[in-house]
């Protein structure tokens, strides 16, 4: 609801935007009639202080880090609101014990240290937030190196308050440290293909090569931006027919033959983990790569009304608009399509690869490209506010506002976007707080960790984990499953990560059950073994 309100308050801020702008245009030329200009003056005298604070703030750079000081703010905003949930706990285990996890491992190595110090929650997601901030500024140098300063503004500016990205920003993950890499390979990727000096060009090479295995070991699925990157290459020696020697083939099959060989134990983990556990999303259609646009921009969380999804529907299509008015009219059309190319590329190889072995069209996944995107939409409302200022005032006006709804949603949600709870840190607090009933508890979740209860609870407690019943509606396996529970004279709990209707009635008849509380679709106990 009070985000259905937010956004009909958009609707309401740019009418009367509009209306203001418009009473303007008649006061002024209603003012030429005035014998008196003074109010003229002082409108050209506000303009002229404002252009010059602002161009003093440009050549300090001091726009930037006000910019950064708004990420700071946004990024640790509520950090603590929820607890970690079960992606987070799979972190710190697999940073406890080091080794490649489907092809991912720099992250890891990182938060290996990093939680020797504190495993404080804040304290844990706070890696993701230096990598967000260093994400910010590696995206203003990005835009600001192939367009302008306020390019490089405007693109850092929506990277900041992009809910998507201080959702992430906000766990103990390895996707915000992806969004990083992906930026400084771009970086250096453009030095590298267009610097004329040599030494500086080798530097980039490699620099470039250095970033693109980095994000490889974060995550294998950076391997399509190699593939983006190749991809350019091949457009830069077609346009460039002069520059298609042997000797700049055989420097790019070095280039990719270096990177193959860097990243073949990325490629031997995966092999070896094809079969693991992995998501089974639905199949991309067209519905769904609309509605990627609403997640990686403006409002991650489904929306919760039919006003709020009507009016989202209306801002992506101002987006879409946007972008394509960004590559059909920007000047610098060698670097917009550059930029189009790793916005674009790299989820059509995601959406192909979906349809043609199985889906892994999954909005994280896909995160690495938001960047690019946030600088074609930035081009797009720059070269629109040359020919159309009002329109691209109210545009912009809308996605800014758009945008706060979907992080005041963030904010004020217990759950995240992809509908992942934080009940773990609430049902250790709950079983830590009664320290005077069962010292045995049956932990049965998914992936059968006890981490997520020994991280939040000190009691020393004989913690039994077991495995969920693969039909959780078969009556005769529920019954096989609860006879397996462990049995004392004292009480004991039992967590069930499953809905908990069908079990009561074997749990009844074996036990006495003296306390049953829900959390989020857990279940716990405290039984008592009948007489």
């Amino acid at each position: 609801m009070i985000e259905q309100n937010y956004l009909i308050l958009i609707l309401f801020f740019n009418t009367i935007v509009l209306k203001t702008i418009f009473s303007i245009q008649r006061i002024r030329i209603s003012c030429s009639d005035w014998e008196n200009t003074l109010l003229k003056e002082m409108i050209v005298k506000i303009k002229i202080t404002v252009y010059q604070l602002l161009s003093k703030a440009k050549s300090k750079g001091i726009l930037i880090f006000i910019i950064l000081g708004i990420s700071t703010f946004l990024c640790f905003c509520k950090i603590n609101y929820r607890g970690l949930w079960i992606d987070e706990f799979i972190s710190i285990r697999d940073a406890q014990n080091l080794g490649f996890k489907k092809g991912r491992l720099l992250y890891y190595v990182l938060l290996n240290p990093w939680m020797n110090i504190s495993k404080h929650d804040i304290w844990l997601r706070s890696l993701s937030v230096i990598f967000a901030l260093a994400s910010v500024y590696a995206i203003y140098r990005l835009a600001q190196q192939l367009f302008d300063q306020k390019t490089a503004l405007l693109s850092s500016l929506f990277l900041s308050i992009s809910p998507i990205f201080v959702n992430h920003t906000q766990e103990v993950r390895y996707y915000i440290l992806s969004v990083f890499f992906g930026i400084i390979g771009a970086i250096y990727f453009c030095k590298y293909l267009y610097q004329d000096n040599r030494k500086q060009q080798n530097i980039s090479r490699y620099a470039w090569i250095l970033a693109r295995v980095l994000a490889c070991f974060t995550t294998p699925l950076n391997l399509v931006f190699v593939l983006s990157d190749f991809f350019i290459f091949i457009i830069y020696f077609i346009t460039r027919k002069r520059r298609l020697t042997y000797q700049n083939i055989s420097k790019l099959t070095s280039d990719y033959s270096l990177i193959a060989l860097a990243i073949f134990p990325v490629a031997v983990s995966v092999y070896i983990d094809v079969n693991s556990h992995k998501l089974t999303p639905p199949i991309p259609g067209l519905t769904d790569v609309l509605r990627q646009v609403r997640i990686l921009t403006v409002y991650a969380h489904p929306p919760s009304s039919k006003l709020t999804a009507l009016l989202l529907q209306f801002i992506v299509l101002m987006i879409l608009a946007i972008w394509a008015f960004s590559l059909w009219r920007s000047r610098n059309r060698k670097y917009v399509i550059l930029i189009a190319i790793w916005a674009f590329l790299p989820i059509f190889i995601v959406f192909v690869f979906s349809h043609a072995f199985y889906s892994i069209w999954i909005s994280r996944y896909i995160m690495s490209s938001l960047p690019y995107f946030m600088i074609l939409l930035s081009l797009g409302l720059i070269e629109l506010a040359k020919k159309f200022r009002i329109l691209a005032i109210v545009m912009l006006g809308f996605y800014l506002f758009a945008s706060g709804a979907g992080l005041m949603k963030y904010y004020n949600t217990k759950n995240r976007y992809i509908g992942a709870s934080d009940r773990y840190r609430d049902i250790a607090h709950y079983i830590c707080s009664d320290r005077h009933r069962g010292d045995i508890l049956v932990w049965s979740i998914i992936h059968k960790m006890t981490l997520p209860f020994t991280h939040y609870c000190d009691r020393d407690l004989s913690i039994y984990p077991q495995n969920l019943p693969n039909k959780s509606s078969d009556s005769k396996e529920l019954a096989a499953w609860v006879d397996s529970i462990p049995t004392t004279k004292v009480p004991i709990w039992l967590v069930y990560g499953q809905k908990s209707k069908p079990l009561l009635e074997p749990l009844q008849k074996k036990f006495t059950i003296e306390e049953h509380k829900e959390f989020d679709g857990f279940s716990v106990f405290v039984l008592q073994k009948k007489r």
